[in-house]
């Protein structure tokens, strides 16, 4: 009996014998298998999927690229690099604030200099003086209306002051002797007359004066 049970005891352990040395040959396939999927993806040229060593190109690569990109290419004004650009623009800042203050200035002017009164207040004033120009061109009309009124109404004066001086001469001839009026009696009509003609020229040249000392103010 005891000889039976070994017996039957050897077959199994050879059964388990034959089911571990399929087990190792499968072990050893699939061991085989993935060293050979591990050198896939360490020698993977793909792009899309890179293995260890592509990997560690493009890294080296793009770390390559943000050095130049952060030092620049020496040399070339197209390639400053990232902290020659912020430098650039740190001073592009500082003009650009010196140019609003001065862009300020330039429309607020500066209080402190008459000669520099900015935009804002030139604007101003040569709307006041717009204003007073037009005030004076008024002023000028008006004042031109009223001179040739004044010039109408003196040349009326000296037709009448004409009119007048030959009827007083007529009139003195009439009630007269002819005799008893001599050259003296005429010299001093006609002085009589040429004061009152000058002395209206004079009025006429005073008036046209004034007018314009008027529309110059």
């Amino acid at each position: 009996h005891k000889l039976d049970a070994g017996a039957s005891q050897l077959q199994a352990g050879a059964g388990r014998l034959d089911q571990g040395a399929a087990q190792l040959h499968a072990g050893t396939g699939r061991l085989t298998a993935g060293f050979a999927t591990l050198a896939g993806k360490l020698n993977s040229r793909d792009p899309n999927n890179p293995g260890v060593v592509l990997g560690t190109e493009l890294l080296a690569a793009g770390t390559s690229q943000i050095r130049t990109g952060m030092d620049g290419v020496p040399g070339s004004a197209e390639h400053p690099g990232l902290i020659k650009a912020a430098a650039k623009m740190t001073e592009g800042s500082t003009r650009l604030a010196d140019g609003t203050l001065a862009l300020n200035a330039g429309i607020k002017g500066d209080p402190a200099d008459p000669g520099n009164p900015g935009l804002l207040p030139g604007s101003q004033a040569l709307a006041a003086g717009a204003s007073e120009l037009a005030t004076g061109n008024t002023r000028l009309a008006s004042g031109s209306t009223q001179l040739a009124s004044g010039a109408e109404k003196l040349a009326d004066g000296n037709a009448r002051i004409a009119d007048g001086t030959g009827t007083l001469h007529t009139s003195a001839a009439a009630i007269s002797p002819t005799s008893m009026v001599g050259n003296s009696d005429t010299a001093v009509a006609l002085g009589l007359v040429a004061v009152l003609v000058f002395g209206s020229v004079g009025f006429y040249v005073l008036l046209w004066n004034r007018r314009r000392l008027q529309s110059a103010e």
